[in-house]
């Protein structure tokens, strides 16, 4: 983890909604929606003067708040808005995360629970791989150095022990990711709900709907 200036960055890990260094508001473009304008399927977080956070808003508001400056960024990754000051009478809905995880990118999305709209998506890209290839450097790095029968050195083969819920470092790294990321957005808006999806799909069973026990070893791979 690194900072720069007023944001705080994770290493390895990327945030498709928010590309480049600048913390320019892009413009969406949306799809269009009859006659009447443009929906909006990205907007901006923003919070008050107090940070409590308020229901977000369009990119094209947030413009206007930016220019008029009733409003300055806070941060910058996810581009966070706070007002100059409080609004403790406004209206705000309880949002709901959906987390999509995946083996290397997942989906996370905040939805109105009320209109149905996505009102925040990004993908996050995990470090999985990143955290195999260091350990596999600290393993090449531990067995190097036991076969040079260093004295004084006294046994360690048998006092490894896993505790209860012990998950490999890779997928940890992903659980932690996500739960990183739904902290993060519950601080910049009113999160009322999670959930998550969980899929399991078994493509042995879309040839031979029959397999049993060892059949799925005796087939081809």
């Amino acid at each position: 983890m690194y900072r720069e200036d007023d944001r705080q960055t994770y290493r390895g890990e990327e945030n498709s909604t928010c590309p480049g260094n600048r913390a320019a508001i892009p413009h969406y473009r949306g799809s269009r929606k009859g006659k009447k304008g443009r929906e909006h399927m990205s907007r901006i977080l923003i919070v008050d003067q107090q940070r409590r956070p308020l229901m977000p808003t369009t990119p094209a508001r947030a413009r206007l708040l930016l220019k008029s400056r009733k409003a300055a960024i806070l941060r910058r990754f996810p581009l966070v808005l706070i007002l100059k000051e409080a609004s403790p009478e406004a209206v705000v809905e309880p949002l709901r995360v959906k987390l999509d995880p995946g083996s290397q990118t997942s989906g996370i999305a905040v939805v109105n629970e009320r209109s149905g709209k996505v009102v925040w998506a990004a993908e996050l890209t995990h470090r999985s791989q990143a955290v195999h290839e260091a350990l596999s450097k600290r393993w090449a790095a531990r067995r190097s150095r036991r076969s040079r029968h260093t004295r004084y050195r006294a046994a360690r083969f048998a006092n490894r022990r896993r505790p209860k819920g012990w998950l490999a470092p890779s997928l940890l790294s992903r659980v932690q990711h996500l739960l990183c990321w739904a902290r993060r957005l519950a601080r910049w808006c009113l999160v009322g709900a999670l959930s998550l999806e969980l899929v399991r799909f078994d493509v042995a069973l879309l040839q031979p709907p029959s397999l049993e026990e060892v059949d799925y070893q005796r087939g081809t791979l």
